[in-house]
């Protein structure tokens, strides 16, 4: 429990330094800084705490909304799919660690647009290759 109370105060001092890196290190480099908490993690405890940060999208009707039980449901759906995006991006053994857990890649919000139809499928693709053979919930807006 201790480690993940470290690990969460040393999240949000990276994100209160955030403005003192610019123009040196980005922030994510500093979670996975060689002296971080993180490094020391087995990544069967980081798959579970990536589990944890980008939660799975309930995509079921909510009759209590104000806008319908079918709205999209605005920019929250997208939340999962920056989140996983942005964590891929700190390191290789964070990109090889979220790649292989399967239950990341079960649930996602995409917008597709003609301009990034490219990207859009390379994004799918990479979805459905790692979840293995777990359903893929999806929800595409055109």
């Amino acid at each position: 429990m201790a480690i993940v109370e470290r690990l969460q105060t040393e999240v949000l001092l990276t994100a209160a330094n955030q403005n003192r890196c610019i123009g040196r290190e980005k922030p994510s480099l500093l979670l996975h800084h060689r002296d971080s908490h993180t490094q020391r993690l087995p990544p069967e405890i980081l798959s579970l705490i990536f589990q944890h940060a980008a939660p799975h999208i309930d995509f079921e009707p909510d009759y209590t909304s104000h806008e319908g039980p079918f709205h999209w449901g605005g920019h929250k759906k997208y939340h999962r799919t920056r989140l996983l995006n942005r964590l891929r991006r700190v390191s290789a053994s964070w990109r090889e660690i979220i790649n292989s857990t399967p239950a990341l890649w079960t649930s996602f919000a995409i917008k597709i647009s003609p301009r990034r139809l490219k990207t859009k499928t390379t994004f799918l693709r990479l979805c459905f290759e790692n979840s293995g053979n777990l359903d893929v919930d999806l929800k595409i807006k055109f």
